[in-house]
């Protein structure tokens, strides 16, 4: 028997004969209510006993929908999602109502992370996690499946969860959209600079917050895997540990060979992303590495371009021109340079006059009036301040042309910034004389007396 259509929601009538089951099972199994203590697992109900308590809640589709499952553990706290007879996609219905709803019939949503991500309950475990929806994209669409793929690669990898990067806890197919479950973080490095460091967190923290960051590098290197996407946006945090930073958002393939250049981002994207053919290496990971790490230090981006072709000339105002051996196996290397030229010339966007002075040209791209010549800002004047030698080492021996010169991520734990030395162990106290013994007489000097 459903109770559709006959009880309205609206009110919870004193006269339906399903109100007293309904409040006895909120209170036993707090299926409706999201704000019953965490820490115990609840287990839920069967289809018919679901239908059976919230029947006069369910639209048609969702007393369609429901007897696909085995066990249900939430609902909305308002009332259905849906409308009484059209199907709307979930992003649709988180949209125009986030907080309340729920994915699956166990994540109970709470809030908005970001775009495509949010805040739940896991109603089944009772524990926070973060629920990512997997948008479908006609480019993007198999990259990300491979985020997918990766982070069940890396669990399989990692199955303690002892490493520094999330780690899945479920994922599924819900009302038009693939979804990945993980575990909780309050927030992510970027917001936590913008709200407790807005001019850059102090030294000894980047170092310490640094090493839990290349420890992931290392293990992912070991494995000869590629984040690909490596930026403050990115790293999660609690704030009850903020040394303890995790990796998230692995958008690319978990194979070095392969690599997407449009999902990672501009702002720290290496060179070779740019010119470069399909085949990288875990080098531009350490190269989007030393930019966070730069951006760390006064909460701006390290390395700002105002568009593609501006970031690499702003790489060329830095570096200088590149040398042959970064040129020898870049195929798109003529797009920022005149084919057939030499590199030791000029690129596309300026050259020498007859007096030997850069002049710009705006006929290819627009390029920025603050943009200059090569080689005009060298990186090594970047970190000058007392202090900032270790750290200025780090960024001139990482952020360079060729990727086989830049350090390796065991490497720099090894480098004076973030080098951390092993704990001596304490010496383990005298034994103390015993009763038999008196004090005096434990001294070799009082026995010779």
């Amino acid at each position: 028997m459903s109770f559709h259509g006959t009880y309205s929601y609206n009110g919870l009538y004193k006269d339906n004969p399903a109100r007293e089951r309904y409040d006895k099972m909120k209170r036993k199994n707090y299926l409706i209510d999201g704000r019953s203590p965490l820490g115990y697992i609840n287990p839920g109900n069967t289809p018919r006993e679901f239908i059976l308590t919230y029947g006069y809640l369910l639209s048609p589709y969702e007393m369609k929908e429901i007897s696909k499952y085995g066990r249900l553990y939430c609902y909305p706290l308002h009332g259905s999602n849906l409308g009484q007879t059209e199907f709307e996609g979930l992003l649709t219905q988180l949209t125009k109502k986030t907080s309340g709803s729920h994915i699956d019939y166990r994540y109970q949503i709470k809030d908005r992370l970001g775009n495509y991500a949010f805040s739940a309950d896991d109603m089944h475990l009772r524990k926070k996690v973060v629920v990512k929806l997997v948008k479908h994209r006609n480019t993007h669409q198999s990259y990300v499946f491979e985020e997918l793929e990766m982070l069940l690669h890396l669990k399989s990898l990692d199955p303690d969860n002892v490493q520094n990067f999330v780690q899945i806890w479920d994922y599924g197919y819900f009302r038009g959209e693939r979804y990945i479950v993980m575990n909780h973080y309050n927030t992510d490095l970027k917001n936590f600079m913008n709200e407790f460091y807005p001019n850059g967190i102090p030294l000894p923290m980047i170092a310490k917050m640094g090493r839990s960051i290349l420890k992931a590098m290392v293990f992912l290197k070991q494995h000869q895997l590629i984040h690909g996407d490596i930026q403050p946006s990115n790293i999660l945090l609690n704030h009850g540990n903020i040394f303890e930073l995790k990796l998230c958002s692995f958008k690319q393939n978990k194979h070095i060979h392969l690599y997407n250049k449009q999902l990672t981002g501009l702002h720290y994207r290496s060179p070779e992303c740019f010119c470069a053919s399909q085949y990288k290496t875990t080098a531009i990971d350490m190269w989007a590495f030393a930019c966070t790490i730069g951006e760390m230090v006064d909460n701006k981006i390290f390395l700002k371009g105002e568009h593609e072709q501006d970031q690499f000339y702003l790489y060329l105002e830095v570096l200088n021109l590149p040398p042959n051996e970064f040129i020898d196996s870049r195929s798109r290397y003529p797009y920022f340079f005149p084919e057939g030229i030499c590199v030791a010339n000029e690129p596309r966007h300026c050259s020498r006059n007859e007096k030997g002075e850069w002049e710009f040209h705006n006929y290819y791209y627009q390029i920025p009036a603050h943009r200059k010549h090569p080689g005009a800002s060298p990186l090594k004047k970047r970190f000058t301040k007392e202090g900032q030698s270790d750290l200025n080492n780090f960024i001139t021996r990482t952020i360079r042309w060729v990727p086989e010169k830049r350090l390796t991520p065991e490497h720099v734990l090894n480098i004076n910034f973030f080098y951390e030395p092993t704990p001596t162990p304490t010496p383990a106290p005298s034994p103390k004389p015993t009763e038999s013994e008196p004090e005096e007489l434990s001294s070799p000097q009082n026995q010779n007396c």
